[in-house]
């Protein structure tokens, strides 16, 4: 019996074994140019993404895989607004995260005007942040063509999940009716989480600058580090609720316990909490420091013919100011 053949056949075997797993394990992570890519794309974790995408010859859809964490690196998706391009610019098929590199500028808008930006599908989470040691200088452009969020859900039919943003320069502008960050028209969202970075958020007419769209709802929304600033559409919120047309929008609370806040309603819309005849829940500040504000409204509180729940201010530093004879905290006092 030769022991010795005995002892190396198995060797051999966990060599060749081993080396197949190190090629599965490293084949799925890829630098994605862009302007190489001509059909649908499912980017996966690790990928690098660069470039900019030939939109007018090769309108496709950018997906990142369900789990996968993949670069932004100088990104270019400018989406076409054609009803036969129904997807946004990067459609998360679950559970994702995008990291911004340092020093790069990455912009993307949807295809199709109800689509957003970025996708997030309901009860799954987005995270933005940056790679492990970066600066956080890493730019993030996001926008709809039309009617969907910066970043969120689908006008009037699918709503999104939870949006995360740790750290970066986000700036995200919501199309009529949506916001910059979190729903999209009579679309529920998920919770919307800022723990860093710098963050500005532009919602469209009757939707939150950061929260919901028109006649439409978003979970908890928590800001604790970071430089914020929201911008209200007509009727709505800076931060919180959307304003209404047909049904009552509403958020369910919002806290606050760092960073610095700045956020301003629309006319009748609250800088913080409710649009016009929406519903916000409790308000809670603990820390930061907050400026809230409305050129026909409250700063914090309920819009016009709107309320919320309780106010709670027990830290930070808080400016609130209201507009055209309204409260700064405070239901509002005008129907």
């Amino acid at each position: 019996m030769n022991t010795k053949n005995i002892r190396q056949f198995p060797l051999k075997r966990l060599s060749v074994a081993f080396a197949m797993m190190l090629i599965t394990a490293t084949a799925w992570a890829e630098n994605v140019n862009l302007s190489t890519v001509k059909i649908n794309t499912t980017l996966n974790d690790g990928d690098v993404v660069t470039g900019t995408l030939d939109v007018a010859n090769y309108p496709v859809q950018i997906t990142i895989a369900d789990g996968a964490k993949v670069t932004l690196s100088d990104v270019t998706l400018n989406g076409v607004d054609d009803g036969s391009y129904k997807w946004a610019g990067i459609t998360c098929a679950g559970n994702a995260t995008i990291l911004l590199a340092d020093g790069t500028t990455n912009t993307v808008k949807g295809f199709f005007n109800d689509y957003p930006g970025i996708f997030v599908p309901s009860g799954k989470t987005l995270t933005i942040t940056v790679p492990d040691g970066a600066a956080g200088t890493g730019k993030l452009n996001v926008s709809s063509n039309g009617h969907g969020p910066g970043i969120g859900g689908v006008y009037y039919t699918s709503s999104c999940g939870n949006i995360t943003i740790e750290d970066g320069v986000i700036h995200a502008t919501g199309g009529t009716y949506a916001a910059g960050i979190g729903g999209g028209a009579e679309a529920y969202c998920g919770n919307i989480t800022i723990s860093g970075g710098v963050v500005t958020a532009q919602g469209g007419d009757y939707a939150a600058g950061i929260g919901a769209g028109q006649d439409a709802g978003c979970g908890i929304i928590t800001i604790s580090g970071g430089e914020v600033t929201a911008q209200g559409g007509t009727y709505a919120a800076g931060i919180g609720t959307g304003g209404n047309t047909d049904e009552h929008p509403y958020c369910s609370h919002i806290v606050i316990s760092g960073g610095t806040v700045n956020a301003t309603g629309g006319n009748y819309g609250a800088g913080i909490g409710a649009g016009k005849k929406g519903w916000c829940g409790d308000i809670t500040i603990s820390g930061g420091n907050v400026t809230a504000s409305s050129s026909g409204g409250v700063g914090i509180g309920g819009g016009q013919q709107a309320g919320c729940g309780d106010i709670r201010i027990s830290g930070g530093t808080v400016t609130a100011s209201g507009g055209n004879n309204y409260v700064a905290i405070g239901a509002s006092t005008n129907n």
